[in-house]
């Protein structure tokens, strides 16, 4: 299968799966529904389509829902996030809240910001909800 369609198949199966009355729509913030976290433009839906793509939907996720997920960079490093939501910056990602688990040589106790270009990956919840 090919990385497209396999984004492709992981949006959709994630759009689909948190609709208005899911239980982890129920999680979300009340500014939900008012301005994409991503581009800040009105929402008509519970999400944006165009973010969703262009950030992935783990990512998109990690900007309104704080819980945990891990972010691996491009160059080996492991970021964990815990109960703390992702902000778009620009080019950059505003990540607070790092777990243990984050493999930084530095402790960070006021987050960091990565190059957005720099995210090879993104995981949900990396050790279960």
């Amino acid at each position: 299968m090919s990385d497209e369609s396999t984004t492709a198949r992981l949006i959709e199966e994630w759009t689909t799966g948190l609709g208005r009355e899911s239980g982890a729509a129920k999680l979300l913030p009340a500014n939900w529904n008012e301005k994409c976290p991503g581009c800040g433009k009105e929402l008509e839906e519970w999400r944006c389509a165009d973010c969703v793509k262009k950030y992935g939907p783990h990512l998109y996720k990690a900007m309104c829902d704080p819980f945990d997920y891990a972010i691996g960079l491009k160059n080996g490093i492991v970021i964990r996030t815990v109960g703390e939501c992702v902000e778009i910056c620009g080019e950059w990602v505003k990540i607070n809240g790092l777990d243990e688990g984050t493999t930084l040589p530095f402790a960070c106790p006021r987050g960091i910001q990565i190059l957005l270009s720099e995210i090879a990956w993104v995981a949900d919840a990396p050790h279960g909800s």
